[in-house]
């Protein structure tokens, strides 16, 4: 039976980076189960599922199909009195409001005495992304 858009589909998975470093695994976890198609999981994952069978898959996705690819003008400088937080030290998370009132994560890349430079990137961007996944079982569409 192959995989279509709209199965429900559970698995388990491991991600590696290019250099074979797990950064994520649901190996300890109960296994994950989402809707093929419906932009649940990345989009590469929902492409290359479709049309596979059950059992033991190599996904490689590339960038733009993952987290997107790394972007520059997302590392910005702005004045220290933005950080809120005492103590923040380079290379820690922090949220930050946008003037619309969104909430994002970034990350701390340089403190200056009077700047702080934050990197908006997704900490996963311009990385090509293997997922070692196991699918477990296959619900088709209705």
């Amino acid at each position: 039976m192959k995989i279509r858009k709209g199965d429900r589909v559970q698995v388990q998975y491991e991600a590696q980076l290019e250099d074979g470093t797990v950064f994520d695994s649901s190996e300890a976890k109960a296994p994950v189960e989402f809707q093929v198609g419906a932009g649940q999981v990345i989009a590469g994952i929902d492409e290359a599922l479709i049309g596979c069978e059950p059992g033991k898959l190599k996904l490689v996705i590339e960038p733009d199909k993952a987290y997107g690819a790394r972007r520059d003008e997302l590392v910005q400088t702005a004045p220290i009195e933005i950080l809120q937080e005492t103590g923040v030290r380079a290379g820690e998370a922090v949220e930050l409001e946008t003037a619309d009132g969104t909430v994002v994560t970034a990350m701390v890349q340089d403190i200056e005495d009077d700047s702080v430079t934050f990197d908006l990137n997704h900490p996963l961007a311009g990385h090509t992304i293997t997922f070692l996944v196991d699918v477990l079982a296959v619900k088709p569409a209705a």
